[in-house]
């Protein structure tokens, strides 16, 4: 029996309830650095200053767009800047219910409650990249409904891909990677046509098959390890191969669909281009863009813990601290690791037999990249989306037992997840976030009008006192340094830093750049230096020009709460 997609009124109550929880659930937690930073640019853009001329950015700026829009649209707080995101998860949980929903009403409402509880609420907080995901899912829907890739839709995808690139350059790269690879892997199912062959398609296409995958290697190899490679990069390795001496390298139809498609990825990028030479500078734009790439390589570092030793200090922390919770964290990691394995091995086997695979298993495999460069925490909610639709989406599951099954696991993982991770205070200790905990009477509500949300109590506390500190003793026009970096102090106690960004330890790298910093000081001379004691990152140019102004081993603060030490200066 065909089962059809459920009726629209099961999909709008869905969409009701997932808005409604989202919703709830994003006016808990903040992180410091991305909250802080966003809520900055947005409030600058808001007050008519304009990107990479008075303040750096490091992106092509189409998240700034949208970020400024939502503060000046749903109240300038930092709540404002995640209502986009509510109605976006909400949108994509339905769509994942309509999807799935074809092969059971509960199956359907469990995978879409596993995507929600699993990507965002695992990382509430307005960042790009949760923008990019939803481009990606909205690209292979696309592509899923297409059966035949005309100009206009093709140039309807490469604006897709061109907006996710003005969002975050390298997921856009990384989706780019992915139409290209399913492109060449559907040819791979489709009859040749006579006379459209040619020797310099059949080389071109060699050399962008090639690439892709050398780009990919090349961007995370630094992060791998021998299981890593075994999950994540083999099944990669093996499409491109398998592209390399199955598909239609010398199809000239398709190298013609391919450069279709950048066309619609230039005309994306059309408007940011002509507001920055009609406001900024074109060249300082790309410049500072391509330094934050850079830089971000250079100071990135592979995290405590790869994603498949999660369980495994999970449990640790379970025999340690000596209490059942970790236990259940412990499988919930597992569970999650299990994925990824099982949808390389699955994937090798179908390539391996030949049977053709859906379009969204070829973006799962390629989409696990944007959050392997560095395999941070956060960066593992990036993925584990789609990598689970990638996966799902292979197998029939017309058995009524093994749906229920699968229901039960996703929804013991979303429950673990949301439970005793996005209700939990995050501590600095690595562990300690893996292991997670139930601790919704650490959060109290900042009721303050540019924040309007609920954060760890001890950091409310702490954070409010040190900008009222701040703003009693300094003048509006004064500049403060939050050292290494925390803008949110910058944005609570509206002072400005003396440098153009509030991300400094990712933009003082090069030798220009430190020269660049300590010339913005002498310039603007900071009456404050705030020191955030529980931030870790450390950046040697950073601390050479900050030591021209405090000595921490001999000055005494003159405020020290538990969170932060206070130096006037003169």
């Amino acid at each position: 029996m065909t089962r059809t997609a459920p009726r629209f009124w099961y999909s709008a109550l869905v969409f009701l309830l997932l808005a409604v929880l989202i919703g709830m659930a994003s006016k808990f937690t903040w992180t410091n650095l991305d909250d802080g930073v966003y809520a900055m640019m947005a409030e600058r853009m808001v007050n008519g200053e304009i990107p990479n001329r008075d303040f750096q950015s490091g992106t092509l700026g189409y998240d700034l767009w949208v970020n400024a829009l939502a503060y000046k649209l749903f109240g300038q707080d930092l709540y404002a800047l995640r209502v986009p995101l509510v109605g976006l998860f909400a949108l994509i949980g339905t769509f994942l219910f309509r999807k799935f929903g074809a092969k059971g009403l509960f199956f359907g409402a469990a995978v879409a409650v596993f995507f929600v509880a699993e990507t965002y609420l695992q990382f509430i907080n307005p960042t790009r990249n949760w923008y990019c995901l939803g481009l990606a899912v909205l690209l292979f829907w696309q592509l899923e409904r297409w059966s035949a890739l005309t100009t206009g839709r093709l140039l309807q995808i490469g604006l897709i891909i061109g907006v996710c690139f003005g969002m975050r350059h390298y997921s856009g790269v990384v989706l780019g990677i992915a139409f290209t690879l399913l492109m060449y892997y559907r040819s791979c199912f489709s009859e040749p046509v006579a006379d459209d062959r040619s020797v310099f398609a059949a080389v071109l296409s060699a050399i962008i098959l090639l690439g892709c995958g050398l780009f990919l290697t090349a961007m995370t190899y630094a992060v791998f390890d021998f299981l890593s490679i075994l999950i994540y990069l083999s099944p990669l390795l093996v499409l491109v191969g398998y592209l390399l001496l199955r598909s239609q390298l010398g199809s000239v139809t398709l190298v013609r669909q391919l450069f279709t498609a950048f066309g619609g990825f230039l005309l994306a990028l059309v408007p940011i281009v002509v507001y920055q030479l009609l406001f900024a500078d074109l060249t300082v734009w790309a410049d500072e863009i391509l330094a934050v790439s850079f830089n971000t390589l250079a100071v990135n570092s592979k995290a405590p813990f790869l994603y498949w030793e999660y369980p495994l200090f999970s449990y640790l922390g379970a025999i340690k601290f000596d209490v059942f919770y970790p236990y259940l964290t412990t499988a919930y990691w597992t569970l999650l690791n299990l994925i990824p394995v099982t949808l390389c091995v699955v994937f090798i086997k179908r390539i391996y037999t030949g049977r053709e695979m859906p379009a969204w298993t070829i973006l799962a495999v390629v989409w696990a990249y944007v959050g392997l460069h560095s395999q941070i925490y956060m960066h593992f909610a990036y993925m584990i989306g789609l990598t689970t639709v990638g996966l799902l989406v292979l197998f029939e599951l017309r058995s009524v037992i093994v749906r229920t099954l699968w229901s039960a696991a996703l929804l013991f993982t979303s429950f673990v997840g949301v439970y005793f991770h996005t209700f939990d205070v995050k501590t600095t200790g690595y562990v300690s976030i893996l292991i997670g905990g139930h601790t919704p009477e650490q959060f109290a509500y900042f009721d303050h009008p540019k924040i309007g949300i609920y954060a760890d109590r001890r950091v409310k506390e702490s954070m409010e006192e040190a900008a009222q500190f701040i703003r009693e003793r300094t003048s509006p026009e004064d500049t403060i340094f939050a050292y290494p970096m925390d803008p949110l102090i910058h944005y609570l106690a509206e002072r400005r830093s003396p440098l153009r960004n509030y991300n400094p330890p990712l933009w003082v790298v090069a030798d220009y750049q430190r020269e660049e910093a300590a010339e913005l000081f002498r310039k603007y001379p900071p009456k404050a230096i705030v020191v955030n004691r529980g931030e870790t990152v450390f950046n040697g140019n950073l601390a050479a020009i900050v030591s021209n102004y405090v000595d921490f081993e001999t000055a005494e603060p003159d405020l020290s709460n538990l969170i932060y030490n206070v130096y006037l200066l003169d």
